[in-house]
């Protein structure tokens, strides 16, 4: 908040952070780390591919967020 910023994004947050940034009026995001990490993935993989077009690059089709919410 002395940066001058009024709104963080992380991917990895304990509770009282979020106490913290209220009291500060900074806004947190705390964005999973699949759902901050995976879209980069496809990039990724054809950078891979294209870089050592001698090795098979593949996407896993059973990948997701291992956490689950009811």
């Amino acid at each position: 908040a002395g940066a001058g910023y009024d709104t963080f994004v992380t991917a990895d947050c304990k509770y009282n952070v979020f106490h913290d940034a209220q009291a500060l009026g900074v806004t947190l995001i705390d964005a999973g780390h699949f759902e901050t990490e995976n879209p980069v993935c496809v990039w990724l993989a054809e950078k891979v591919a294209a870089a050592f077009p001698n090795v098979e690059v593949f996407l896993s089709q059973r990948h997701g967020d291992c956490i689950k919410f009811a």
